[in-house]
Parts: C-alpha cells; structure tokens; sequence
C-alpha cells in the first residue's frame, strides 16, 4: 500500500509551524498573468485597460485585488469634490474641486462658522452699544413724527376738532367746550353748528392727508436706516469670520466667490440665522408652522458642505470594486425628501456619487457581463468619463434589459477571443478610471 500514495515527510517541508511562512500574494500559478497585470497598471495613458477573463475560481479577482492595492498605495490621492448652494440658481449647486483632505476641513469649518456668527451675532445685537445707536437713528424721526402731529392737532383744535393717532390711522373727534362729543351729542346740536364742524373737517382733509404721507416717508426712512445700521453691526460681527475662511481657501477662486456670496446671503437673512440659534427656553413654533415656513435649521442647510467625493491627505489613491453596476451605482444619483403637503424635493447636499466619481484618479473594477445587460451605463461607460463628474446627469431608476443569470459566471467561463475582445472594447472608458 505504500507504493500507492506519495509520501510528504514533514522534515521535507522546512519549516515547524505554518506562522512562519509568509502569506502567498496573488494566484497560485499564474506568473504570467502577475506579470501582464504589473504591465497593464503601468499604462499611465488613457483608453488602456485590463481585461480579465478565464475560468472560475483561478483567483482574477484576488490578483487583481491585490495587484491594484499594492499599486495604488504608491500613488498620491486624487483630489476632492464638493457641492455647495447656488444662491443665484438655486437649481443648479456648485461643483468645486479641492485637494485631498480639504473637502473634510471645509465642511468642519463651515460648521464653525454658522456656531460663531450665531454667537457674534447674538453678542452684538444685544450689546448696549447697539440700542444707543439703533436710538440714534430713530429718536429723531420720532421727534420729527411727533412735531408734524403737534401741529396738526393745533390746527384741528383752532376748529373745534380733536385728532388722535391709533394704529389705525387718524380718528377725528368734535369737540364741545374742549371736550370731545359722542355721538349722539353731536346729533343733537343744531343743524348750522353741524354744518360748522363738517366744513372744518371738509378743511382738515387734506392736511391729514399730507401728515399720512409725511409718517408714510418717515416710517419708510426709520426702516431703511435701521436696516442699515443692522448691516453694517451684522458685517462688523461676521465679516472677519468670512474674510478668515477666504484666506485660508483663496488657491480656489470658486470658493472664495461662494464663501462672498455667502456673507451677502448672511446678512440679507439675518432673521434666519438669530432665529435658528434661540434660546432652548424660548417658544418655538408649531411643527405645521416648520412644515410651512420651514425649520430655521433648515434654512441654514445652504451653507452646508456635500463631501461628494473626499479622501484623506495622507491617504492612496482608490480602488474601487463595483459588483452591481447599474446606472446610479456608476454614475450616482439625485436623492428627494418628502416636503409637507405631498411632493418631493431635493438640495445639494443629497447628490450621492458612484463608482467612477469615487474611483476618479484611482482604480474601479467591474463584472464585464454585468455591465453590458445594464440600460444607460453602457453607452455612457463608451462615451468615457468626462461627463461623470460634472455636470451632474439623471437618469430614470435602471431595469435589467436582459435576465441576470449568472452574469460573474459567465463573463469567467468564456474562453473566446472574439467576445473577449469585444467586451474589452466595449469597456475601454470605464474599466481603469485612472
């Protein structure tokens, strides 16, 4: 029986335990197939890709894996992206490159920023410089307001008539004796001394008409100073906020453009931002009144950062492996949030990336087979990557063209050059997005 079978004596094997033998990279047997995937990820140029194919469980996916991990960890990491507000077109974000690592710092320092204008703001609207100033302006529009009423009184008082301010315009009142006369006290006097106090408040007509106009234009000119004054306090509380921010991101000029339109956005919605940072003990309002109005933290959504695509500064390139490659998983997709009354609605801070925006400047590995029966990523993976970061494209939720089967298996069985080849063609722009 020992003729039979070969026999392994352990002192053959040179080693004790299987701890001291360092693990095996790659497929067993498969040199040459090392040595052209070594090749193919040293082909900086664009349109060269790797294609594998052979039969199953000889480990493609392992080496390859392996091969593009161990390449890619040599590589710097590509860059970032985020979206941001538009406050123009609201409909359309920003798409702003940053370095690697920065995209993460920005959203940090975005955040920062909301909490301390909230609380320079507070400090400087609260503070007692403020109210004296805020008395500068309006006490003598005031004192103007109360003069133009003083004389109109006199005037209705030289006529036996009484003006009163309410906050529903001017009432004017007969008086008899130098007090006023109700109603029916003035229904009982004669008919000449009622035709008396008629013509004069026939006279006083157009004074008060003017006096209106004059509280009208002054009222107008008390808002627009305050409004004003309210600027410049609010500018003084987070302008060097926004001018710290612009310094320290000013190699983006895209940025610094955003981050000035976010000051003017700042101090035009002052009410917004000083509500969204109230007092826990504070009334809030009706959760329908949120649905409506909207919830001020809501409101401060713009100014927040969508880290679409961030990476690490001392981190690698990527490698992404994409085993269900449908449209949204390649290309990304537009999320929406319901809204009340019915409907749906969507912002820059739920557009989501795929597979080729987070393998940008690195590797992605796909299924041959499986991203040929997808509808739109195959014409898309021909039309190759240009389009795949922005603009940002929607199409309709992906359904299988043809029946899934075993779509790994089979792009792993063929041994056919021909179909090979065509698929590989097929691929050329989305298999290596490096």
């Amino acid at each position: 029986m020992s003729a039979l079978r070969r026999a392994c004596p352990p002192d053959a094997l040179g080693f004790a335990s299987t701890e001291e033998v360092a693990p095996l990279d790659g497929a067993v047997g498969q040199a040459r197939a090392d040595d052209a995937i070594s090749f193919g990820l040293e082909a900086e140029m664009a349109g060269y890709n790797i294609f594998a194919t052979g039969p199953v469980g000889v480990g493609k996916r392992t080496s390859l894996e392996t091969h593009l991990h161990d390449h890619a960890r040599r590589r710097q990491p590509p860059g970032d992206f985020v979206y941001l507000h538009n406050f123009r077109e609201p409909r359309r974000p920003i798409a702003v490159a940053l370095a690697s690592g920065q995209a993460q710092t920005l959203a940090a320092d975005m955040r920062r920023f909301l909490q301390d204008a909230r609380g320079e703001l507070a400090a400087a609207f609260e503070s007692d410089t403020y109210a004296r100033r805020q008395g500068e302006v309006t006490e003598p529009i005031e004192r103007e307001q109360e003069k133009a009423l003083a004389e109109l009184r006199e005037q209705a008082q030289a006529g036996g008539i009484a003006v009163e301010l309410t906050p529903a315009g001017i009432v004017t009142v007969p008086l008899r004796d130098g007090h006023p006369m109700m109603p029916a006290d003035f229904a009982q006097l004669p008919e000449p001394v009622r035709a008396r106090y008629e013509a004069g408040l026939e006279e006083l007509g157009p004074r008060i008409q003017a006096f209106l106009t004059k509280m009208r234009g002054l009222q107008r000119e008390a808002r627009e100073r305050l409004r004003a004054l309210e600027r410049e306090v609010a500018l003084f509380a987070v302008g060097h906020l926004v001018d710290e921010l612009k310094e320290r991101y000013a190699q983006s000029v895209k940025l610094v453009e955003w981050l000035t339109a976010v000051a003017e956005d700042v101090l035009a919605n002052l009410g917004r931002l000083q509500a969204s940072g109230q007092e826990s003990g504070a009334p809030s309002p009706s959760p329908l009144h949120h649905g409506i109005a909207g919830a001020p933290e809501e409101a401060l959504s713009r100014y927040e950062v969508n880290l679409f695509v961030a990476h690490d500064a001392d981190g690698s390139a990527p490698v992404v492996v994409e085993t269900n490659p449908t449209y949204p998983n390649l290309f990304g997709r537009i999320e929406h949030h319901g809204v009340l009354g019915g409907g749906f609605v969507t912002d820059h801070r739920i557009l989501r990336p795929g597979a080729i925006h987070r393998a940008n400047g690195g590797y992605l590995m796909l299924p041959a087979a499986e991203v040929l029966t997808q509808p739109f990523g195959m014409a898309e993976a021909q039309g190759g990557t240009a389009h795949a970061i922005d603009p940002f494209r929607e199409r309709g939720r992906a359904v299988r063209a043809v029946p899934n089967g075993d779509a790994h298996a089979g792009a792993d069985r063929t041994g056919s050059q021909g179909r090979a080849g065509r698929i590989a063609a097929a691929l050329r722009a989305c298999v290596h997005a490096g």
